[in-house]
């Protein structure tokens, strides 16, 4: 493997490493918590027309 690419890959691999302990303690704040309530955001869905099929004669 070219060194250009190792290198890129082991600093793929040690940043994903030292977000662990970061990630484990959010999720474990999370668990712990009550969950947040999410806010409405964004327009209701439509209801749907009710159209009369056309009559193909």
């Amino acid at each position: 493997m070219h060194n250009r690419l190792l290198t890129l890959l082991l600093f793929d691999i040690g940043s994903f490493a030292g977000l662990a302990a970061l990630l484990n303690s959010a999720v474990v704040a999370a668990r712990r918590d009550d969950p947040l309530e999410v806010p409405h955001f964004g327009a209701p869905y439509s209801e749907p027309r009710h159209e009369q099929a056309a009559s193909g004669a």
